[in-house]
Order: structure tokens, then C-alpha cells, then sequence
């Protein structure tokens, strides 16, 4: 039985199966479901709007992102 490309994983997969086991598989991976992936992105940009040109513009303007991140938004609302 092919499961996934990996064939150590479709060997687990037959193991569990056989056993009393419950084997339940995850959606496929979406950056859409992971919120740190969000304020990265957010970073990035702020990172090239400012365009800094030292470490010490860099150190502060991750230290405002941080300040500016809402914790609420990282919690995986799933």
C-alpha cells in the first residue's frame, strides 16, 4: 500500500494500521494556517521599507515589529 512518497512512512503507516492503532492524517501543509508565517512576512516588509543599513536599525526596528505584535494573532485559531 503507497501512502506517501516515503517508504519508511508507509511502513509505519502499515504497522499502525495493523496494530490498535489510529493513524489520522494532517491536511496538507498551508502557510494560510500558520500565523508566524504572517508576521515574518510583515517583517520582511518593513525590513525593506526602511531599508536599514546598520545592525542597531535593524535591532530597532525588529524591536518596534515585536512591540507592535498582537499575541492574540499568532494563536493558531483552528
Amino acid at each position: 500500500m503507497k501512502i506517501s512518497y516515503d517508504s519508511e512512512v508507509d511502513a509505519l503507516y502499515i504497522r499502525l494500521l495493523e496494530g490498535k492503532h489510529q493513524c489520522r492524517s494532517l491536511s496538507p501543509y498551508s502557510p494560510d494556517f500558520n500565523p508566524i508565517k504572517l508576521w515574518w512576512s510583515q517583517l520582511k516588509s518593513l525590513l525593506r521599507q526602511f531599508s536599514p543599513t546598520t545592525t542597531k536599525l535593524v535591532d530597532t526596528i525588529i524591536a518596534v515589529a515585536l512591540d507592535l505584535m498582537n499575541p492574540q494573532h499568532l494563536k493558531n485559531s483552528a
